[in-house]
């Protein structure tokens, strides 16, 4: 079998992306949920960024998020522009839009449009693809800015004016590693798809090439410390999140790790990059022994891309620094070489297949792609540990299968790349992640979240505010991840409220003193009680403003206030009074 990347005919030149663009589109009117956050803390945190950029960016400047301008800028530009809900939806689908184009553009130029936008299918069914382009968090950003960097290296390899594509590849590969200085894991395999693409022999213009790519992503971190120094911030932006890995590094060892037998059986993140990482296996040795061609190089050469990118991964997971297969959000950095890994397997196995006869199975992979986000909504949370994660793999394994026997054609074909949209079907069945709880309505939680965070930063733009709640009143989280969204992780006075540590002490080690603004989260009348206990410790508060949070099936107040020092005999007027 010799696999030969088809003509495309004109029409497939639009139909292709404009369906990708409608697949995002047509998912989300069977299932909402992918495209709004957990109520866990990171991504509201960026959410509060997304509200609040210019303020936040200097009141908290030392801390590493305030360095993801990559990140916070896109979204602070969004919902700038328009209402919550919307700025939300706009933005991760412009996130998952981009990232699916970007993938179908690379495979396509490699395989041709039928498996490129097959495995773009695949890859936007996937749940845990969903899942990062859909959440406020760097991997979707970084999934996306990733793609674009390569789509322009692949692209000013196959065109006449390359120097500004490698000059945009450039910008893009900046705004990766300012997402997450994690990220520059991807940089020496940008390097390698260059030289993998440029043609042979090599010239003295590779020189020229990477010289105007550098320059590219000199531009873009200059701009970046441009707005992190007029914000408040340092020139050297990135300089709190390296800080940040030294820190860790410091240890000997990531705080964040979990024995693996703790985490495995549950990764079901992990089912569709380890089916894919089969299936690339099985493809380079069936690949040894067929004469060598282009289009065949290019299908070795994105299973080797991938199987050494995945080996990476799985080689800091087991080194004791870093903890990145154990979480989905790290783990979806594999996403964008299994895709492209999966695109040569679909060429291959689909080589000397008619056109006519396989445009059929675009659309049924489509349908597929649109039922299985379906089963989101009848999740199986009883199912016990493991199973969700065997079943997806399981579900998988058609495609393994189809590329380890001599056996090829349309129905098999047909088979293999369904059973890997079955496969995300099978690990929606699986609990949800992060702190998620069965029946959660992540809109209602949305809804909440912003208009509290609305109220927090009508009281101080700042956001510096401290919070105070009781945990035993807050069995979503709800209230953890409105502090969030003030980067209030340390900022609170204490989970047991009304009570207060011996002398005022607070969470983060300092006291409470006058002038300190405070928002108590409760679903009862609270200031009488803030009164009663600050009043052991010579203080008083003075109401500023009180917040009704209506939605959802707890509605909630915040009530603010600022602290006072308690009047006395001596000093009456020392409280001022209720506004």
């Amino acid at each position: 079998m010799s696999p030969v990347p088809p003509t495309d005919e004109p029409a497939e030149r639009i139909a292709g992306p404009l369906g990708l663009i409608l697949l995002p589109l047509v998912i989300l009117l069977v299932d909402h949920q992918w495209i709004f956050s957990e109520p866990v803390r990171d991504p509201w945190i960026y959410y509060g960024y997304f509200l609040n950029a210019p303020s936040y960016l200097a009141t908290f400047r030392p801390y590493y998020y305030s360095a993801r301008l990559s990140v916070i800028l896109p979204g602070f530009l969004v919902h700038s522009l328009l209402p919550s809900i919307t700025a939300n939806v706009i933005l991760h689908l412009i996130l998952t839009g981009t990232a699916l184009l970007c993938l179908y553009g690379v495979a396509r130029s490699l395989f041709g449009s039928k498996p490129a936008l097959l495995a773009a299918i695949c890859v936007g069914a996937d749940p845990f693809f969903l899942f990062s382009v859909g959440q406020n968090y760097v991997d979707g950003f970084g999934i996306t800015y990733f793609l674009l960097s390569l789509l322009g290296v692949t692209l000013a390899m196959r065109s006449r004016r390359s120097l500004p594509l490698l000059f945009l590849a450039g910008v893009a590969a900046a705004a990766l590693v300012t997402a997450n200085l994690f990220y520059a894991i991807y940089a020496p395999f940008l390097l390698a798809w260059y030289f993998f693409l440029r043609p042979r022999p090599y010239e003295a213009s590779v020189r020229t090439d990477l010289a105007v790519t550098a320059s590219g992503a000199g531009v873009a971190f200059a701009a970046f410390a441009f707005i992190s120094k007029s914000s408040g911030g340092s020139l050297l932006y990135l300089l709190s999140s390296s800080k940040f890995v030294g820190q860790i590094a410091a240890q000997g060892s990531n705080p964040f790790r979990i024995p693996m037998p703790a985490w495995l059986t549950d990764a079901v993140w992990l089912a569709f990059p380890f089916i894919v990482f089969l299936t690339a296996l099985i493809v380079l040795l069936r690949t040894r022994s067929l004469r060598d061609g282009k289009p065949l190089r290019a299908i070795r050469a994105v299973q080797i891309f991938f199987t050494v990118f995945a080996l990476s991964m799985l080689g800091l997971q087991l080194s004791p620094y870093v903890a990145v297969l154990q979480y989905d959000f790290y783990a979806s950095l594999m996403i964008p070489f299994a895709g492209l890994a999966l695109a040569g397997q679909i060429a291959f196995l689909l080589a000397g297949i008619p056109r006519l006869r396989s445009h059929w199975l675009v659309g049924l992979t489509a349908v597929c792609a649109v039922a299985s986000a379906a089963v989101h909504i009848h999740r199986a949370d009883g199912l016990p540990r493991g199973v969700p994660l065997l079943l997806a793999v399981a579900a998988g394994l058609p495609l393994t299968a189809a590329l380890s026997c001599r056996a090829a054609g349309l129905p098999i074909g047909a088979l293999a790349i369904a059973s890997l949209v079955v496969s995300g079907a099978a690990a929606r069945l699986a609990p949800p992640t992060f702190g998620s709880q069965p029946g959660l309505d992540k809109v209602v939680l949305f809804r909440q979240i912003d208009a509290a965070a609305r109220a927090v930063q009508k009281v101080d733009p700042s956001g510096n505010v401290y919070f105070w709640w009781n945990s035993a009143d807050d069995p979503q989280r709800i209230f953890d991840n409105i502090a969030a969204t003030a980067l209030s992780g340390v900022r609170i006075v204490n989970l047991a409220f009304p009570l207060i540590l011996e002398g005022g002490v607070m969470a983060d080690g300092e006291r409470m003193v006058p002038h300190l603004k405070i928002a108590v989260l409760a679903t009862e009348p609270v200031l009488s009680r803030a009164e009663a206990a600050l009043s052991g410790i010579g203080l008083a508060a003075r109401l500023i403003s009180t917040a009704k949070i209506a939605e959802g099936r707890r509605p909630f107040t915040i009530t603010f206030f600022e602290i006072v020092r308690r009047p006395t005999a001596q000093n009456p007027h020392a409280a001022a009074a209720n506004p």
